[in-house]
């Protein structure tokens, strides 16, 4: 195989060239070798590694990490992915804590608007947009009874539900829920 210059590295990695550059600065890539001209080569070594480092850096991993995490494949290196795990969790938690904020308060506007806000599958479709699942949209539902029982059943009747549906619904909110 031919070694690569920078520039078809970067398309081979769907970096810029510029991002290439920062990445040696910071020593987290190296030319394999230099032509006779002075110019960077590069070989699969230097592709595969840059590709662990775009995966890295997609899965939000800081620069200095991910020179740690490559340059000592040990216990303590796969430690460090495991806190950025833990950090995502908890950035996810706090999303999903503000989405269910926000769907109250849309809620709780809807119910002083005259109009309909919503019906059942656009309020439906809107939570899974939002990324809810099931145990999500059950979670919700269940604080939002827990917390509102007669605002959460006018919400729910806002959505043009049938009486047997909203008690379907705040029955199933009652139940317990797995976190």
């Amino acid at each position: 195989m031919n070694p690569y210059t920078i520039r078809q590295l970067a398309a081979q990695a769907g970096l810029s060239r510029a991002t290439l550059l920062y990445y040696e600065s910071a020593g987290l890539l190296s030319p394999a070798c230099r032509s006779a001209s002075g110019y960077r080569l590069y070989g699969q070594n230097e592709l595969d590694r840059l590709r662990s480092i775009r995966a890295l850096r997609d899965a939000g991993i800081s620069i200095s990490a991910i020179k740690d995490i490559l340059g000592d494949r040990s216990s303590a290196s796969m430690q460090l992915l495991k806190v950025r795990l833990l950090e995502i969790d908890g950035e996810i938690r706090a999303l999903r804590d503000q989405q269910i904020i926000l769907a109250r308060l849309l809620a709780q506007e809807s119910l002083s608007v005259p109009e309909k806000v919503a019906d059942k599958d656009a309020w439906g479709t809107l939570m899974r947009d939002a990324g809810l699942s099931d145990a999500d949209m059950h979670r919700w539902h269940a604080e939002f009874e827990l917390a509102s029982p007669a605002v959460h059943e006018q919400f729910l009747a806002s959505l043009d539900l049938s009486a047997d549906e909203i008690a379907e619904i705040r029955n199933w909110s009652r139940m317990p829920w797995q976190q």
